[in-house]
């Protein structure tokens, strides 16, 4: 039997009737995607609240009724299309109220194949809900009365109030993502009002069932995430058969890993910059990949206000804090730390964001001066000692602490900062937060002068007064310094409903301005990062966070 075996397969192999062989149909490719995620996820819910950055392992396997593309433009996605403002598919009424009207597209199904009807809308409107702000994201439920299906490719939401973003509900935001009723019904009657049993399903984690352009199939625990391209997914199934989305908290193992190549993508925050130009280098000089630099949110450094934790105490006077800002040499730091790829930040608000080009002319902008920074301090009844230094109204010398958490790209941009401030007679610091501590409510809202922090595309909510942690309410809140004004509340409230987009735009500028002539933070830098791709992988259009560079995942190719 061997020998005949070997005598066919030297015979070469037998012929059938039929076409040529150059005419044969290629046998179906079986191509892999690997990419290196940095937090594994607690779930695969878009919903739930985590990380921000977990948003990356949960898109390829979710859909919404629309998503938001690299150039912050909705577009439909389960939807048909998105409603128009003062439609019949978009009604403002007299009293404040809205309701609006999504069209599914036919034959929408989820993973297991069952059918994806308006239904499913409904019901995850319920569960969302239910599980209230400690499970999921309360936008935009908080202001929704009610989710209806009156057939089921009609899905009508009925508003309580204005809310600019219902046409698009992304679902990356927090959107109203739909949830298999045929799957989670049942368990959800059954758990009543508590829902702890609920969330522990395995549906949430092993055994997903989302819409998404790929399919769970298999999650190794601590390791990665594998799926398969969905044939039925709405917006066409995916070039790329397989995917992989390996966990690498450690930004020295992606690296290895990319320059050994078991991975084909790297996305943003899992490299920081000095890393991500060491990958540039080796990939181009090899010929085997390319990255790109893209400014997602910024980094600033807040203010202490809070007259009991503010040291030095100068800190709560309007001029000071002018004057550190025109001390500090932030086109220095992002051409130091960045090799000028950074953008010296204004304001808070990406460049890219559509309120942007009014904001800008709105806004009080402080480039370098140290001499004008010296002017503001005398001003303030500061005075300078023989070495030039100022020293506070009670003999002390002006000390300003900078509080850095622990991120490789922080730590030198401390120290062009604080030289900066010297060179204007100040006399700076820096000390670093360790992340374990960063986690600690009370202790981001405790430093004595500036503290670091990350800000998102949205930043700018982050400074209404409800955000400021105390005592009282267990230092929750993003307001991590205590800042207060009401105009700059009142005005946040009406962005939030104002539905024209003029109007929004001159809002903004409006919370802007008030930002920087207020000066409760310093903008420091655009936060740079890398995006990486080998070669063979076409198709990758970022956006302006840490996600959105994923919008377009079912159109990527691997040649």
């Amino acid at each position: 039997m061997v020998l005949a075996i070997a005598t066919m397969s030297c015979m070469g192999p037998a012929t059938t009737e039929g076409p040529a062989s150059g005419d044969r149909p290629a046998p179906p490719a079986n191509r892999l995607l690997v990419m290196a995620i940095k937090n594994e996820p607690r779930d695969l819910a878009i919903k739930t609240i985590t990380a921000a950055t977990t948003a990356q392992a949960k898109l390829p396997f979710n859909a919404s009724l629309a998503l938001i593309d690299g150039a912050e433009q909705a577009r439909p996605y389960l939807a048909e299309a998105l409603p128009t403002l003062n439609s019949s598919d978009w009604q403002v009424f007299t009293d404040g109220r809205m309701e609006t009207t999504h069209r599914l597209r036919p034959g929408l199904t989820w993973h297991d194949g069952q059918p994806l009807t308006a239904e499913d809308f409904v019901f995850a409107s319920q569960v969302y809900a239910a599980g209230g702000n400690q499970i999921f994201r309360p936008t935009p439920q908080s202001q929704i009365e009610e989710v209806a299906a009156p057939d089921p490719r009609t899905v009508v939401i009925r508003w309580r109030s204005s809310y600019p973003f219902a046409d698009s509900l992304p679902g990356s935001e927090g959107g109203l993502d739909p949830l298999p009723r045929h799957i989670l019904g049942d368990p959800f009657a059954a758990a009543g009002q508590d829902l702890t049993r609920f969330m522990g399903l395995p549906f949430w984690t092993s055994e997903y069932i989302g819409a998404g352009p790929f399919v769970l199939t298999h999650w190794e625990l601590g390791s990665y995430l594998a799926g398969r391209a969905f044939d039925g997914h709405a917006l066409g199934r995916p070039k790329v058969d397989r995917i992989e989305l390996r966990f690498m908290g450690d930004e020295n193992v992606v690296l290895a890993a990319a320059l050994a190549g078991t991975v084909d993508v790297v996305p943003q925050h899992t490299l920081a910059f000095q890393n991500g130009v060491t990958l540039k280098q080796q990939w181009e000089a090899s010929g085997r990949g390319q990255v790109q630099f893209i400014t997602t949110g910024g980094i600033m450094a807040v203010f202490q206000m809070r007259s009991e934790f503010a040291n030095p105490p100068e800190l709560v006077d309007r001029r000071v804090r002018q004057a550190l800002v025109f001390a500090s040499d932030r086109q220095g730091l992002t051409q130091g730390v960045f090799d000028g790829l950074s953008p010296v930040l204004d304001t808070l608000m990406h460049p890219r964001d559509p309120l942007y080009p009014e904001v800008e002319r709105a806004i009080t902008k402080y480039a370098y001066d140290p001499r004008r920074a010296q002017e503001l301090l005398t001003a303030a009844g500061l005075t300078r000692d023989r070495d030039g230094l100022f020293v506070s109204s009670n003999g002390s010398q002006f000390r300003v602490n900078l509080v850095l958490t622990e991120d490789p790209d922080l730590a030198p941009g401390g120290a062009i900062i604080v030289d900066g401030w010297r060179r204007a007679g100040i006399i700076g610091e820096t000390a670093t937060l360790p992340l374990a501590q960063a986690r600690v409510a009370e202790a981001r809202a405790s430093f004595p002068a500036l503290s670091s922090a990350g800000g998102a595309v949205g930043a700018m909510g982050r400074f209404i007064s409800s955000e400021i942690g105390t005592a009282t309410n267990g230092w929750v809140g993003q307001n991590r310094g205590g800042w207060s004004n009401s105009e700059y509340d009142r005005l946040w409230v009406s962005l939030k409903s104002t539905l024209a987009q003029a109007e929004r735009a001159r809002q903004a500028a409006q919370m802007a301005k008030i930002l920087n002539d207020e000066v409760p933070v310093l903008p420091l830098y655009g936060q740079v990062q890398p995006l990486g791709n080998v070669n063979s992988v076409k198709g990758i259009r970022p956006g302006v966070n840490e996600y959105s560079w994923l919008w377009n995942l079912y159109e990527w190719e691997m040649a």
